[in-house]
This record gives C-alpha cells, structure tokens and sequence, in this order.
C-alpha cells in the first residue's frame, strides 16, 4: 500500500543517507578530504540518519553532527590509543566516562530525542528526574554527625543511584552514539599508535612546531589537540626511559650523570 507521508520522508531521507555514506566509504568515487577540518566539513551534513544499534537491535536515527565546541562542552575525551597496558579505571572515573557520554547522547540525538528515548526505556518521563533530585539529596546529607555504618549506607546508595543514572542506556548505544559524535567513523583518528606520535613529537621538537603538523590523513580539527597532547606525553615518557637507562649504565660503570 502506500506509505503514509511521514514514512516516505524518512524512507527517503535514508536513501540519500545511505547514499552518502556509500560516498563516505570510499565506494562512490569520493576520497575524504584530508587535513584538520570541522566535523561537519567532512561529513558533509549537519544532519544524518544512521543506523543505530540498540541493544543489538538497529533502530533509524537522525544525527546531529556536532562542532568542536560542542564536543568538548560535553567532556574530555581521548581517542588515541598508545597500547600502553590497560588497567580497569576505578568506578567513580567509569562513572564520569559515562556521564559524559551521555552528554553526547543528548546532544547528537535529533530524532528521536535522547528524552524520548527515556520515556520509552524508563516508562515515564519524571522516573529518572526523581532519581537525580533523590541524589542531589542525599549528597547534601551532612557526613560528620553519621557513624561508619550510616555512611556505608550513604555511599551504596549514592553509588547505586549514580549507576543507575549513567548506565541509563545499553552500551553498545552509548558506544556507537559517541563515537559518532567524536567522528571515530570518518577520522584516522585510531590508526595512530605510539611509534607515530613519538615521530611526530621528535620532528616538532626539531621543527619548532606541533607534532599534528607532522601527521597526515583525515582528522577533525578537535583531533589535533588530542594528537598533540598524546605525542607530548608520549616524547617526555621516552625521554624519561632514556635518561632513566642511561642513568643505569652510569651506575654500573661508576661513571657520573
């Protein structure tokens, strides 16, 4: 039968988006620009209906791309991995993770809203509303007048209210809802390792410049000061475990540093 008029807007809205990524991926004849450019320079749309996984379940989604400004309104966040040995971060930081990501969520979600979304997934609207009012109270509670065993209730409770709060959507949503918000799909962002940006550091020392001048391929502009950052960190470590080494064989040869 024929579609009602709002189905056939969205079907073909994601025709074009299907189109477009088709573009993106390097099957329609367009390369990705490359350099240091705004998100949305790259994607070529401010809007973008993708495909979205909800807990393993796809569901179609209308995307806002964000600007850097927006990204980093709504947390720090570091896309580059140095494959130094992972340690579990410890819950509060888990927390922070997730509450930021979360930020992200509502910012990049067009249709439906991400307060929709919890309307659907929570029942109703004011559940989670109670629950942050519920936590604001109880970290008002003054500490000092408890005995250890009320505040180990305290701290439970705080910590199962902020559980609850920040692991609000499934995962692999809050997964796929930030990466696309920080432009993972689009970037080269993750195909930099350790051996790279210690090169790129090494040259901007020598070059007097920034260790992202010295890294080519697609990048959004909020990528460059992650780059930097990561490429600095990783030079004074190096740095480190030479002097650190070269130390050593002083000690043993009884020479001086």
């Amino acid at each position: 039968g024929t579609l009602p008029m709002f189905d056939r807007i969205v079907a073909r809205a994601v025709e074009r988006e299907l189109d477009r990524r088709a573009n993106l991926n390097g099957h329609g004849g367009h390369a990705l620009p490359t350099g240091y450019l705004p998100l949305e320079v790259i994607r070529g749309a401010m809007l973008s209906w993708v495909f979205v996984p909800f807990a393993g379940v796809g569901v179609w989604c209308e995307l806002r791309t964000l600007n850097s400004t927006q990204q980093e309104a709504c947390g720090a966040f570091s896309l580059i991995d140095t494959d130094e040995e992972k340690t579990k971060p410890p819950r509060a930081a888990l927390i922070d993770m997730r509450n930021g990501q979360e930020r992200l969520a509502r910012a990049v979600l067009n249709r439906p809203r991400f307060e929709e979304i919890e309307t659907m997934l929570l029942g109703v609207d004011f559940v989670a509303a109670d629950k942050r009012r519920e936590l604001e109270a109880i970290k008002k509670i003054d500490l000092s007048s408890c005995s250890a065993e009320e505040k180990a209730e305290i701290e439970r409770d705080t910590m199962a209210l902020e559980l609850s709060l920040a692991f609000f959507l499934p995962e692999d949503t809050l997964d796929f809802l930030t990466r696309w918000a920080l432009g993972v799909n689009v970037s080269d962002i993750k195909k930099l390792n350790r051996a790279a940006l210690l090169d790129a550091a090494i040259l901007a020392t020598n070059g007097h410049d920034s260790p992202h001048d010295h890294i080519s391929g697609t990048f959004t502009d909020r990528d460059a000061a992650d780059i930097d950052k990561t490429a600095w960190s990783v030079y004074i470590q190096d740095q480190e475990e030479k002097k650190g080494l070269r130390n050593g064989v002083n000690w043993v040869f009884g020479g001086g540093k």
